[in-house]
Order: structure tokens, then C-alpha cells, then sequence
């Protein structure tokens, strides 16, 4: 008889994705936990001190952006972690992950909308769900912008018409234009 994991609850068993999305945010919070290990020995260096590198730093806020939103950069080894936060109140509109590889592995049946960014570069969106709350809209995207640097942004919404404001949000985004040879 097999002895049922500890990890696994019945809403998961029920959805038969359920099991794949929470080893794809296991592997997330692992790489941001590791993130945060190795760095911790390390100084953070302000983002002000920083050389500007468009493949290695947050994207400039376009002026439709700067007046309500902030940058929470976080430097580790490797990886820059970009939160957007609303000015008023605080909240997380959206994030992002700049770093050579990704956890986050797109998947066909998970395709979302389709978008247009500043740089005319076309983004996919992917579907995911929060196993806390099947009710959250939740979407992700991959974006190389080097050779070696992809971009993973990650938001969640309330609602609909919440998801589609953070997706325009980050689709005004001035990312890097990459094209593979």
C-alpha cells in the first residue's frame, strides 16, 4: 500500500497540473532561497552605484510607469530581482527575475494572451495557478534580452481587468531587443 505523500492535499490530487505547479514554484522559491545564501555573505551595493547594464539591471520605468511605481531591486550572485510596487499602498504589481537560466519552463497548453513590447519584440503569456487561491489570475513569461540573460516575470491579479493593467504595465517596459543568430 502506498503511503501518501505529506506534500500533496486532495485540491492538488484533484487537479492533475496542480502536482507540476508547485514543483515549478518549489523550483523557483529554491533558486531564490539559494539566491539568498550565497549572497548573504556579500555587501549589496545600491542600485544608484551600480554601472548601468540594460541585460543586468531593472528596465528604466517609461514616464506612464514612474509616477505610480517603484523599483525593490535585489542583487544576488547572478540574479537581479526587480518588484514592482505600487506608490500607493505598496503593493506588488509584478516581478521580475533577471538571471542566465530560469526555473520557470513554459509549457504549450499553458499559453495565455499575447502581447507587444515597447521594443516590438512580440511576449507570450503563460497561465499558472497559486495552489493558496485558485481564484488569483496569475500569469508568467520568459524573455531573452542576451545570450546568457532571460527575464521571468511573474504577476498576479484580483481580477481580470487587474491582470490586463499589470500585463500593459509590463509590456511598457523598455527591455532589451535580442535576436538569435
Amino acid at each position: 500500500m502506498d503511503t501518501p505523500s505529506p506534500f500533496r492535499t486532495e485540491a492538488l490530487n484533484a487537479d492533475p497540473r496542480g502536482e507540476d505547479i508547485v514543483k515549478s514554484l518549489v523550483r523557483i522559491w529554491m533558486l531564490s532561497f539559494a539566491a539568498l545564501w550565497a549572497g548573504g555573505a556579500l555587501a549589496q551595493e545600491p542600485a544608484q552605484t551600480v554601472a548601468s547594464d540594460p541585460a543586468n539591471d531593472c528596465p528604466a520605468l517609461p514616464e506612464a510607469l514612474s509616477t505610480t511605481i517603484d523599483w525593490n531591486e535585489r542583487r544576488f550572485p547572478g540574479i537581479v530581482q526587480c518588484s514592482a510596487l505600487a506608490r500607493e499602498g505598496g503593493t506588488e504589481l509584478f516581478a521580475l527575475t533577471i538571471s542566465a537560466e530560469s526555473p520557470f519552463k513554459p509549457r504549450r497548453g499553458d499559453r495565455a494572451e499575447k502581447g507587444t513590447l515597447a521594443n516590438g519584440e512580440e511576449l507570450q503569456w503563460y497561465r499558472a495557478e497559486l495552489a493558496s487561491n485558485a481564484e488569483t489570475e496569475v500569469r508568467e513569461a520568459l524573455l531573452r534580452i542576451a545570450p546568457d540573460r532571460v527575464v521571468h516575470v511573474f504577476l498576479r491579479a484580483e481580477n481580470p481587468a487587474a491582470l490586463a493593467e499589470r500585463q500593459r504595465m509590463v509590456l511598457l517596459l523598455p527591455f532589451p531587443t535580442y535576436r538569435e543568430n
